[in-house]
Formats: structure tokens, sequence, C-alpha cells
């Protein structure tokens, strides 16, 4: 689940690109401004990928490749990778 502060950030952090880029963007054309808005997108994506954690599956299928294992389904991956947090004694309590 994401935080709720989340959307407020992405959404800031929108803003402010779009008032960066404003005067740059009115010069460029139209696939240039096409290409901008996916690099965004696509630097947007990899971060809420890495603050959400689902890069850890992929991680661990190109480890499981190397390795010559038969990789784990991403349910299962997720299921023993909860089990691994939770399972051990935690010191905050």
């Amino acid at each position: 689940m994401a935080a709720a502060w989340l959307p407020d950030l992405v959404a800031a952090w929108v803003a402010a690109a779009a008032i960066n880029c404003q005067l740059e963007l009115e010069a460029m054309g139209h696939e240039q401004i096409c290409k901008r808005i996916r690099q965004a997108l696509s630097a947007l994506r990899g971060w809420w990928r890495g603050a959400s954690g689902t890069h850890t599956y992929d991680a661990y299928l190109q480890h499981a490749d190397k390795q010559s294992t038969k990789p784990l389904t991403a349910q299962q991956f997720y299921l023993d990778d909860i089990q691994r947090k939770y399972s051990r004694p935690n010191r905050c309590c």
C-alpha cells in the first residue's frame, strides 16, 4: 500500500518539472517533447518500482537464471519474502 503523501510528492515533482522545462519545451519539436515525456515516465516508473520493492523479483529472476535453478513464481517469491522478513524476532518491541 502506498504512503498517503506519495500522490502529493508525485504531483509536486511533475509540477516542478513542468515549470522548469516550460521554455525549453516550447522551443522543441513534437518528437522531442514526446521523448522527454517518455524519459520522465520511465524515471518515475523506476523510482516507483524501487520504492515499492517490485524490482526485487526481477533481481531474483536474474539471480536464479545465473544459478540455473527453477525460480519461484511471483506469488511464491513474495510470500517467502514476507515470511523471511516477519518470522524473525523484531528488536523494536
